[in-house]
């Protein structure tokens, strides 16, 4: 009975996250969800730091358990299915992600790599040397790229789909977005026109302003501490301020960051919209995206973990995101998609799609385009990449956008680790 309690209390708290909305539950509303009083919690958990370690060690146990079913279908010469199947699975259990990314600071295929190999999963062990620095870079580069992809759509499933929908059937088609991109291989770019492109890229962002000091301390705090715990203490402490002196600017909390993410996303904005100029076609623009969205941010690397808080945005279901996308659309910088989309050569979109689903899938291809610098970016700090490599890193997310992650490969499957690589 004792044990089945302490079960009902875990699967409580994950039953708050399913709405992906950043918090921090109380003891109280924990112990309201089960039946139990709050001094209850205490007959099978220490203390709070003790729960939130049990919860955070279960999400890895599924995450362990995972990867073993998907070994199984490897070995069963069931490749094809894997995909869909890792999609679907986590469209049913949101929630652990959700926990996740609002209360660890720690988020990263890495750490999901390590804390499977103490479970036993080995499947990864061909890209980490013993000393965890990276050994394979293809796979890596991979696996980093369908995991973003992965949480991007099961964000979509989790707040836009409709409860007609067969989530079977939507993690199929996803999975065979990830395997094939947008199915341009014939149409990707030169290695010169490439690092033309690069070169242009990198000559705008060196025009770009200084870093804010009050958003590098709110990403300070991310990082040491996960969303969580953010407040204006926290901000305040890392500053070496009053917060009162905060609250002369910003309303609260919220409005600070998202005020101090406009100024920053505004100046990226203008610097992108400079560097599209050079970008003729669909597919240069996507390259320029993805390299000028990975130098920028390389550059300013201490305000990575407060720039996620895009992300939130959208889940709170607040007008944080619509404050952001006005950026984006002001009559200062013209819809980055609308440049996109207008190119003579631009992406089309089967018929039968209607166009509720075509602007859905508009905004997955940018939000690939920022995004996928932004996680390889996290990573890259983790493991020390020098410059050069992100070059690198630009022509990959470039390639498995537009040709997907089997052509990136050149053998037909994602998950053959091909023999090491040295760096």
């Amino acid at each position: 009975m004792a044990e089945n309690t302490k079960e009902r209390i875990i699967s409580a708290v994950f039953s708050f996250y399913r709405d992906g909305k950043i918090k921090k539950i109380s003891l109280s509303k924990i112990a309201a969800e089960v039946g139990i009083s709050k001094a209850a919690i205490f007959r099978h958990f220490a203390n709070r730091e003790e729960l939130e370690e049990t919860l955070l060690q279960t999400v890895y146990d599924r995450f362990a358990s995972l990867v073993t079913a998907v070994q199984g279908m490897l070995g069963r010469g069931d490749s094809s299915a894997v995909l869909p199947f890792i999609i679907e699975t986590l469209c049913r259990h949101t929630e652990y992600i959700n926990y996740l990314r609002s209360t660890s600071p720690d988020f990263s295929l890495d750490t999901f790599v390590l804390e499977g190999k103490k479970r036993g999963v080995r499947m990864f062990d061909s890209v980490f040397a013993p000393d965890g620095s990276v050994q394979n870079k293809c796979f890596y580069y991979t696996a980093v790229f369908v995991c973003v992809e992965l949480l991007e759509f099961v964000y979509i499933w989790n707040f836009y789909r409709e409860e007609s929908n067969d989530v079977a059937y939507y993690s199929k088609r996803s999975a065979e977005f990830i395997h094939s991109g947008l199915g341009r291989a014939g149409f990707l770019l030169s290695d010169g026109r490439m690092q033309s492109l690069e070169q242009g890229c990198l000559a705008c962002v060196m025009n770009a302003r200084g870093v804010d000091s009050k958003l590098a301390a709110v990403s300070a705090v991310v990082a040491k501490k996960g969303y969580a715990e953010l407040t204006m203490d926290s901000i305040a402490a890392e500053l070496g301020m009053a917060k009162s002196s905060f609250y002369s600017i910003y309303k609260n909390k919220e409005d600070m960051i998202l005020s101090l993410l406009e100024s920053e996303f505004s100046e990226f904005g203008r610097i992108l919209a400079l560097a599209l100029r050079d970008a003729a076609t669909f597919d240069e623009c996507i390259f320029s995206i993805v390299c000028t969205t990975t130098i920028y941010f390389f550059k300013r690397s201490e305000i990575l973990e407060a720039c996620k808080w895009i992300e939130f945005q959208r889940v709170d279901g607040n007008d944080g995101d619509n404050r952001l996308r006005e950026i984006f659309n002001s009559p200062e910088h013209v819809s980055f998609k609308q440049i996109l989309f207008a190119k003579k050569d631009s992406f089309e979109f089967p018929e039968h799609l209607s166009e509720s689903h075509k602007e859905l899938a508009r905004d997955l291809i940018l939000s690939t385009a920022f995004g996928e610098p932004l996680m390889f970016l996290a990573h890259g700090i983790r493991h020390g990449f020098p410059m050069e490599f992100y070059s690198e890193i630009v022509r990959a997310i470039y390639k498995m956008l537009m040709s997907g992650v089997v052509s990136y490969t050149k053998d037909g499957n994602i998950f053959s680790y091909g023999k090491k690589e040295e760096f």
